[in-house]
């Protein structure tokens, strides 16, 4: 027996994130606890846990007892997590006030550091056993975790930074949220003359006693008691203008398109064609969208509204009926009917500013582009509203345009020579396949500066030499003139056609620090498409679990 406690004992230690404490009473008490298929194992979480809606969620190497949910966003959760603080110390009558971090993205409720004790036993009091944890920040991280249960862990009552959070688990045992949807509480020392917080804040370090007259402040969808020090917005942490998406999206499985594409073959003597530029997996849908949407549903929801350019066509699971997303035609954008049907992408690039109702600040994204975790809107655009872009690695070389070169490294030569005759500027760059922050305004200075080039390349049915990336043009144009500038981002980049696609697909949802992916392929001749379609199909359910509002 001593030697089945130990084996088990070890197994969860080193599946979960909860002390040795846990894992005795799981030996003493069988019953009361939850299995988790994901981790191989089970965890103890009380007597009357299966008449609660929890489970044990698995993502991104972690393992956290949660609750079960569909629906849920990043902000959403963020909120909810706030609210369930501030209840409790209301309900209890302990002093308290809120503002937000991270450009209203964080929620942070201080306290006073003689109550601390009284917090963390009342939190624990009202969400023991149901899900809830508490941890200890330090610098940036969680450097302590515990769920909460009958009594206050003795760490949890020393830390002058905690952070509530409940775990939110999709009904298949996949991690929703974690820590960094929680709350913090930060213990202030209050003294004589002034009221001290252990760590800095966009607002205020100190209160004094002329700042302690209460006022309330809005953090997500809430109105909660604060001070005036934490009302005023921070002008250089939010984005306080509308952010749109745009999405383009073609059904290659569509027999009226396949019909159109083929005839546009033809009339184009496909024989003179790049094959890169008429490639099946350039064309090909495997769904990404339904997912792409989700990430920007579950991750930056802050968007204001999202737009779907396609050649009349609609995904069989979108719901049209979502006041936040309209399907847009290309017979509403190209002014001149006689360039479609179009096949191109740098033609459909081209008119994407002119889409009605479009918010001065986009961000453009392909279907096969991801968000992987919770960002703001400063990671686009600064808070005066300069777009940000990313530079890649990649270059195409500072020799001249050839017939061999791949269409997209055509189009960036093109645009170097355009550049350097107007600004006397060489540039070889490359921009990383993440959601391109834009300006409509300076689209259209780019448009109507190099109007003979924009409107040969919109008038290309497949890919061509001669044409230009607008999207990259507008970005190194709004650089040399100012309105732009280069931004930072975690980023990862995954050929799902190479051979080590699997284990890209496990380091993507093991290390979850990536802000932005992207799944691509350009070339999946020789491939075999089952295997590559059921791993890509696997690892977007399980980044992706919950239905955004855009689906039936």
């Amino acid at each position: 027996m001593a030697v089945y406690r130990v084996t088990i004992k070890k197994v969860l230690l080193k599946m979960s994130k909860y002390g040795p404490a846990s894992v005795e009473l799981f030996i003493r008490k069988p019953r009361g606890f939850i299995y988790a298929s994901c981790a191989k194992t089970s965890f103890l979480l009380h007597p009357r846990a299966s008449r609660q809606n929890l489970l044990v969620g698995s993502g991104h190497g972690r393992f956290f007892i949660g609750t079960v949910t569909n629906h849920l966003s990043s902000e959403q959760a963020f909120q909810a997590n706030l609210d369930d603080v501030v209840d409790v110390l209301k309900n209890a009558g302990i002093e308290h006030f809120v503002y937000a971090t991270v450009a209203g993205q964080r929620s942070v409720v201080g306290c006073f550091d003689e109550d601390r004790l009284a917090v963390v036993s009342e939190l624990v009091k009202t969400h023991g056993y149901s899900g809830a944890y508490l941890g200890v920040v330090s610098g940036r991280g969680i450097r302590v975790r515990r769920y909460l249960k009958r009594s206050a862990p003795w760490v949890l009552t020393k830390a002058p930074v905690l952070r509530f959070f409940k775990p939110q688990v999709s009904p298949n045992g996949i991690l929703i949220s974690d820590e960094r949807s929680g709350c913090a509480i930060v213990f202030w020392q209050s003294g004589e003359d002034a009221w001290t917080s252990p760590v800095a804040n966009p607002f205020a370090r100190q209160l004094v006693q002329r700042d302690r007259q209460r006022a309330t402040v809005h953090v997500g969808t809430g109105i909660y008691d604060s001070y005036p020090a934490f009302v005023r917005p921070d002008p250089f942490a939010a984005a306080n203008y509308p952010i749109d998406v745009v999405y383009t999206w073609v059904d290659s499985s569509d027999p009226a398109w396949q019909s159109r594409r083929r005839a546009a073959v033809v009339e184009s003597d496909g024989s003179e064609l790049n094959p890169l530029a008429v490639n099946d997996s350039r064309f090909t849908s495997r769904d990404e969208l339904k997912y792409s949407l989700r990430s920007v549903a579950a991750f930056a929801n802050w968007v204001r509204h999202i737009y779907l350019v396609t050649d009349d066509q609609i995904p069989d699971w979108l719901d049209t009926s979502s006041d936040r997303i309209t399907v847009v035609s290309h017979k509403e954008l190209f002014p001149d009917s006689s360039a479609l049907p179009t096949f191109n992408s740098h033609a459909i690039e081209t008119v994407l500013h002119r889409i009605p109702g479009l918010s001065e600040h986009f961000l453009y994204m392909n279907d096969d582009v991801f968000i992987g975790r919770p960002i703001t809107p400063g990671l686009f655009f600064s808070s005066a509203g300069t777009p940000k872009f990313f530079r890649s690695s990649a270059r195409y070389g500072i020799g001249p345009r050839t017939a061999d070169d791949a269409p997209v490294d055509a189009a960036g030569k093109n645009n170097r020579d355009l550049l350097a005759q107007e600004f006397g500027i060489g540039v070889t760059t490359k921009f990383k396949h993440t959601p391109h922050a834009l300006r409509k305004s300076v689209v259209e200075q780019v448009e109507k500066r190099w109007s003979e080039e924009v409107a040969r390349t919109r008038g290309s049915s497949f890919r061509d030499p001669d044409d230009i990336a607008i999207i990259s043009l507008s970005h190194f144009f709004g650089y040399f003139t100012a309105q732009a500038t280069e931004g930072k981002m975690r980023y990862a980049y995954v050929n799902i056609a190479h051979a080590n696609a699997k284990h890209r697909y496990r380091r993507l949802l093991i290390q979850d620090s990536w802000d932005a992916f992207c799944l691509n392929d350009t070339d999946n001749e020789g491939v075999d498409m089952v295997r590559q379609e059921r791993l890509l199909s696997n690892f977007l359910q399980a980044y992706f679990p919950v239905k955004s509002p855009f689906e039936k």
